[in-house]
């Protein structure tokens, strides 16, 4: 049932007539702490996360033994994007936007905050880190190549010696791992829609090609014995599964084994027991995480009780394999981190311990629409009202970055606010947008363009047809793709947003 419909009037028209005579709503509950990118050290005892508590994103450490009070880490200039800690427990890396702005830096520095240098990073180019070798404090990095900026280079980096290993380069190249004895590595190259998996010896540089067939999802992970290798792709697939791929097999795409596929159901992410006997997927069932514990020996399959989040944004298990450590979040939730034992119990919040003070009627939930587009293509949005609305009321349609992005049901401040003065928001999934298979990702691809400036059109249809929207009342907006999908539709439909 629509939440225009559900005649719970209780509380709209006074605020929105407090609103009017000038009285400001009290927005201090935005100012939720949220932490992000969880990096468990190898010895289980403390866990890193970037953490915006004190005001920016910076790196905290948090004791696990008796969930002690976390300690911020002086890690220079920068807003922290995310931390990961090396496998020998020696070294802190994380990447950091000096000013808040584009251009990326990698830095690593001990625990304790000493030995803090830049690894890698330029005035003007991008920098990343993806994965470590098992057992060391070499790291897959990813920089701009100085030859051309449009080209990243990948290298294996001693983060102690500074020593580094060129394997390869490419558009958006990244490192996804390494075999544990380092002798390989898989590095993906390629633009979106156009990846591409390379099993790339370190010794040689030899380079073997492990799809067969270009994707929009690729990712890859070795075996705890490096014999096999578990791909994550949707490459000649319509939906994003989990693969196995015997090593010596690499070059021969043919002989990969379907470890976890769902029927019309993307696989998100996975994480790798330790033992390697068992694998964590993360799937996304229209917008939602549902989780599931796959046996690789038998392949039995196990769906894990929800951990009160709608979407995980991060997964990986404890050392030991006892438990699962999840960056989660939800349209009410800020992003936290969970430890989720296994066999599943009641999971505990071990970073941002706090949920804001909401107001009496805050916060909203999202409510999934789904309608059809002009050509039958089938479209979703989520859609946020102001708590006892009636009717229509003023809505924002908010556009999505990407646009190989997806809008989803995660905590966001703009939203909230929004609804606090009484405005809508709606949050469609026009063609491109990922979550719901390749042929809807690639459905605005080249000319197709114009058929997602036309979606946006068909959104503000159906807001209006069912009621949520006036024509008079309802705006547009986005950022990245989104903004330009703003303007472009702005531009092809000048008298649809008024």
């Amino acid at each position: 049932m629509n939440a225009a419909n559900s005649g719970e009037t209780s509380g709209f028209g006074p605020r929105r007539r407090a609103q009017l005579a000038g009285e400001l709503p009290d927005l201090g509950w935005l100012a939720a702490e949220t932490c992000t990118s969880p990096a468990l050290s190898p010895d289980g005892n403390t866990l890193a996360v970037v953490s915006d508590r004190d005001g920016a994103p910076q790196v905290w450490l948090v004791p696990l033994a008796q969930l002690g009070s976390p300690v911020r880490l002086d890690t220079g200039e920068g807003y922290v994007r995310m931390v990961s800690w090396s496998p020998d427990g020696e070294w802190l890396c994380l990447t950091t936007a000096p000013g808040g702005g584009e251009r990326i830096l990698v830095r690593a520095l001990h625990p304790d905050g000493s030995g803090a240098r830049v690894v890698a990073g330029t005035s003007t180019g991008v920098a990343s880190i993806s994965c470590w070798q098992p057992g060391g404090h070499t790291v897959g990095l990813a920089r701009s190549s100085p030859s051309d900026p449009a080209t990243i280079d990948a290298y294996a980096v001693d983060v102690c010696s500074g020593r580094r290993r060129y394997l390869g380069s490419g558009t958006a190249a990244t490192v996804c791992t390494f075999s544990h004895d380092g002798r390989y590595a898989v590095v993906r190259v390629g633009a979106r829609g156009m990846r591409r998996l390379l099993l790339v010896d370190t010794r040689t540089g030899r380079r073997v090609e492990l799809l067969g067939a270009d994707a929009t999802i690729a990712d890859a992970r070795f075996a705890p014995d490096s014999q096999t290798i578990y791909l994550h792709t949707d490459a000649n697939r319509g939906f994003a599964a989990l693969l196995a791929l015997p090593r010596v097999a690499a070059g021969h795409p043919e002989a990969t084994t379907v470890i976890a596929a769902r029927k019309g159901v993307e696989l998100e992410r996975f994480a790798l027991d330790p033992t390697g006997r068992s694998v964590l997927a993360v799937w996304n069932v229209e917008g939602h995480s549902e989780l599931e514990l796959v046996d690789l020996d038998g392949q039995q399959r196990r769906a894990l009780p929800s951990p009160a989040a709608e979407v995980v944004t991060g997964c990986a298990f404890t050392c030991d394999g006892g438990s699962l450590v999840l960056a989660v979040e939800a349209s009410t939730r800020p992003p936290h981190v969970l430890r989720y034992p296994l066999p599943p119990a009641e999971p505990v919040r071990l970073a941002s311990a706090q949920l804001p003070p909401w107001p009496a009627d805050a916060p909203a939930l999202p409510e999934l629409h789904r309608w059809r587009a002009r050509d039958g293509l089938r479209l979703s949005g989520w859609l946020y009202r102001p708590a006892g609305a009636l009717g229509a009321v003023p809505t924002l349609v908010w556009l999505h970055g990407g646009p190989e992005a997806q809008q989803r049901p995660t905590f966001d401040p703009l939203f909230q606010a929004l609804l606090s003065y009484g405005v809508a928001v709606f949050a469609p999934n026009v063609r491109g947008s990922t979550g719901s298979g390749r042929t809807f990702v690639d459905a605005d691809v080249h000319r197709r363009r114009f058929a997602a400036i036309d979606d946006v059109a068909d959104v503000v249809r159906y807001l209006v047809d069912t009621g949520l929207g006036d024509p008079g009342t309802l705006a547009c907006g986005g950022r990245s793709y989104g903004g330009y999908l703003t303007v472009t539709a702005m531009v092809s439909y000048p008298t649809l947003f008024r």
